[in-house]
């Protein structure tokens, strides 16, 4: 669905803040920082551990560097603790949330409405459909390059190859909506798709068209790239598209076709 697919985008990207604060921490000092405020003394800061099971203190206050460091620790383990339960929040909220979808909306209608001419709804389900919501909302794209983007679509979308034009035309022609060159993080990589569809029930396709099987370089970028997927689950036999060229550069459009009716539709 729709809004659960945008919520779950966000945890996916909570949880990759949260790998990154987890690791930070785990290079941290030991210990956690302790701030004591006296008339006489004034600020004094202390290091507190555990050892032997008992709770040791001990004074860090000429050391500034591991008092920014345990600072630092703090802060940190205050940032974890929220992301936790906003991802927490964010999950609780996916499997709760509907969507406003016309299928769904004409669910709660009585069986004497539903039975109604569909063209007295089809201006409102038009409107609300959420893949043309989803796919008319800017989102952030690649920048990678993009005096590469020498070939226009019928539609005025600059593209970096003859492939993806013909894979955008046809995407045109049975009317599935998709966005190009979303940018996307995964761990500290930016990383792009070469498509993202989403499907009549709102799940999110990627696309990654391979254009030059040839070439050793690219290819093991292309490896790269999908073992960096793999991580994420974006995998094959669940929600990731790939298609080649052949050597010479050529595109099969019957297997494109094919895979848009069977799976995108």
């Amino acid at each position: 669905m729709y809004y659960t697919y945008k919520i779950m985008n966000m945890v996916t990207e909570l949880e990759t803040e949260l790998k990154n604060v987890t690791e930070e921490i785990a290079a941290c000092p030991r210990g956690s920082l302790m701030v004591s405020e006296e008339k006489t003394r004034g600020v004094r800061y202390f290091c507190v551990s555990t050892k032997n099971g008992k709770r040791v203190r001990k004074s860090i206050t000429s050391d500034i560097e591991l008092v920014e460091a345990l600072a630092r620790k703090a802060y940190l383990k205050e940032k974890k603790a929220i992301i936790e339960n906003n991802i927490r929040t964010l999950r609780k909220a996916g499997e709760e949330v509907s969507d406003l979808n016309s299928g769904k909306v004409m669910e709660g209608l009585s069986p004497s409405i539903r039975k109604l001419p569909q063209d007295l709804f089809r201006k409102t389900m038009d409107s609300q459909d959420p893949r043309a919501v989803w796919a008319g909302e800017t989102y952030p794209q690649s920048n990678y390059k993009p005096e590469a983007k020498v070939h226009r679509t019928s539609r005025g979308l600059a593209v970096r190859s003859k492939s993806e034009l013909l894979i955008a035309e046809r995407l045109y022609e049975y009317g599935v909506p998709f966005r190009y060159e979303p940018a996307m993080h995964i761990d500290r990589y930016e990383i792009s798709p070469d498509f993202t569809v989403m499907t009549p029930g709102g799940k999110i396709f990627y696309w990654e068209h391979c254009g030059m099987p040839g070439r050793n370089d690219y290819m093991k970028k292309h490896k790269w790239k999908m073992d960096l997927y793999e991580t994420r689950g974006i995998v094959p036999w669940k929600n990731l598209i790939v298609t080649y060229d052949d050597e010479d550069g050529h595109i099969d459009l019957a297997e494109i076709d094919s895979i848009i009716t069977n799976k995108l539709l």
